[in-house]
C-alpha cells in the first residue's frame, strides 16, 4: 500500500471541493483571517498585509477542466530598499488558472509535449497554462494558496518611498569609489622587453 505524500502547511488554505462546482459555476468572496495575513506577510518577506480581499469565479470547462478567473485587492506594508521606512502600497491584480484530475484528464497538446520530450528535441515550445492545468489535490482546488501565488507576483520587489532614489546627501548619483586604486592600474603600461 503506498503512502500518501505528506501536504505542505499553507499560510492560507481555502479549499473548494470540485464535485460540489455546478455547471453554472459559483463564485466564491474570501479574505484570510489576521493570523493568516501575518503567515502570508512572513511568507511574501513583507512588513505586512494590511488587507487583502478576492473575488474568484469557479467553472467546468469541456471534460474534467476546472477554470477559476480572479480579482484580488490588497493593502501591504514593505520596507523602503533605500531608507528602509514603510512603504504602503495598493494592489489590484486578475488571474486566471486552470485545474484538472491528471489520472482522468490528459489534454492532446500535454500528451504531445511529453512525447517530444522524450524525443530530447531542444527547442519545445512552453505549454500555455490552459494546455498544462494545475493538478486537482484530493478532490479539491485550494483557492487561498492560488490567491495568495498571485499576489506574490503582484508585490513589488523593490519598493521604494515616494521621492527617495539612489542619490547621495548631496543630491548627486553615487560613484564609485575613486580613492581606492585600481588593482590593474599598475599592469596598464607593463608590456614585456623584447
Amino acid at each position: 500500500m503506498a503512502k500518501k505524500a505528506k501536504r505542505l502547511e499553507r499560510e492560507w488554505s481555502y479549499p473548494v471541493a470540485v464535485d460540489e462546482i455546478p455547471a453554472q459555476g459559483r463564485t466564491f468572496d474570501i479574505t484570510p483571517d489576521e493570523a493568516q495575513k501575518k503567515a502570508i506577510a512572513k511568507r511574501l518577506g513583507i512588513v505586512s498585509l494590511d488587507d487583502l480581499v478576492a473575488k474568484v469565479e469557479v467553472g467546468r470547462e469541456s471534460g474534467h477542466v476546472v477554470q477559476v478567473k480572479g480579482e484580488l485587492a490588497a493593502k501591504v506594508t514593505q520596507s523602503c530598499v533605500v531608507t528602509l521606512e514603510p512603504v504602503v502600497s495598493k494592489i489590484e491584480d486578475v488571474f486566471e488558472a486552470w485545474y484538472a484530475d491528471h489520472e482522468q484528464a490528459l489534454s492532446f497538446k500535454r500528451a504531445q509535449h511529453e512525447a517530444l520530450n522524450k524525443k530530447e528535441l531542444a527547442d519545445l515550445p512552453m505549454l500555455e497554462e490552459n494546455e498544462d492545468p494545475e493538478p486537482i489535490e484530493d478532490g479539491h482546488i485550494d483557492l487561498g494558496e492560488l490567491v495568495t501565488q498571485y499576489l506574490s507576483l503582484s508585490v513589488d520587489p523593490y519598493p521604494q518611498k515616494s521621492g527617495v532614489s539612489y542619490e547621495n546627501k548631496e543630491g548627486e548619483q553615487k560613484q564609485p569609489d575613486k580613492l581606492r586604486p585600481n588593482p590593474f592600474a599598475a599592469l596598464k603600461n607593463w608590456r614585456p622587453q623584447d
